[in-house]
């Protein structure tokens, strides 16, 4: 019969503490991939929390978030002992900022998410749930239910290069005076106007193309900032009798200057190769074709 009645008084206990602090959360379900712009960010998420408690006694607690995978992973969890004591007066209502609730400095990551955050300043892509709940000071007895909400980290898409088109052949004369780039979009688009960096290398003799890419000065390198085309004017002598082949690319980066999320660490689009010829097209006698211009 004792111990019946400890078991009750414990789950009273319990049911109070719970009933003290509501918590209420909501997330962005597709913020920011940088973490560190979570702080900057009045959209991510925020928390209203309300002093429930019958009593007429503050309540001080501490806030213990944690980002989790969808199969329960934990990604990263507050360390209590770094995070400052609350204190929430009877019948208060309180509201919190993504910077209270996801603080870089109080949270450990685990496994390889830490080296991958300190590298980028965001976690790969996939599907998260941000989890919160209050404790009493010593981080044990909780004082909230547990609430959690579902969000998504996306890759984005990168330009497609449209124009010059892959192996398309621009004519000397106008190409000396202009060559137009045209690619599409980052998708989805980010908060800020994209960066997009234009390179162009000039694949040389018996040279294969990545190797242009990767070893070769570039002829062009151009940051451009919130637009999908750009003209290039190259002071360059281009009529020639042998036909020049170059290859060209785009990389997108964030406001902060590093390469956005994607499916490979530089962030850059696939890349194509076009040539520049100095007379009529073998199969279309008499007439120069300027493909991509």
């Amino acid at each position: 019969m004792k111990k019946i009645i400890i078991s009750i008084s414990t789950i009273l206990c319990v049911t109070v503490c719970f009933a003290q602090l509501n918590v209420t959360l909501s997330v962005n379900p597709r913020p920011s991939a940088a973490l560190s712009d979570w702080s900057f960010r009045k959209d991510v998420l925020t928390i209203i929390v309300t002093n429930q408690s019958p009593v007429g006694t503050p309540i001080s607690a501490k806030l213990k978030t944690e980002i989790r995978t969808t199969d329960g992973t934990v990604v990263a969890t507050t360390d209590i002992g770094k995070v400052a004591v609350s204190v929430f007066s009877n019948g208060s209502t309180t509201v919190l900022s993504a910077a209270e609730v996801v603080n870089l400095s109080t949270l450990i990551f685990k496994g390889s998410y830490q080296p991958k955050l300190n590298r980028t300043g965001k976690l790969p892509a996939g599907n998260y749930l941000l989890v919160v709940r209050y404790y009493l000071p010593d981080g044990i007895q909780p004082l909230s239910e547990e609430r959690r909400q579902p969000f998504f980290l996306a890759t984005q898409q990168l330009p497609v290069l449209i124009l010059p088109a892959e192996n398309a052949k621009l004519n000397a004369d106008i190409a000396q005076t202009a060559i137009t780039f045209r690619w599409t979009a980052l998708n989805p688009a980010p908060q800020t106007p994209a960066r997009y960096r234009i390179q162009v290398f000039e694949i040389l003799q018996n040279q294969q193309a990545v190797q242009a890419l990767r070893s070769n000065q570039p002829l062009l390198d151009k940051e451009v900032v919130g637009t999908t085309q750009f003209v290039w004017r190259p002071q360059l002598d281009l009529k020639t009798d042998s036909l020049r082949k170059f290859i060209w690319s785009i990389q997108c980066f964030d406001d902060k200057g590093e390469p956005v999320a994607s499916d490979n660490g530089e962030a850059r689009s696939e890349s194509k190769t076009f040539m520049i010829i100095d007379k009529p097209a073998a199969d279309r006698p008499g007439k120069l074709i300027n493909y991509g211009l």
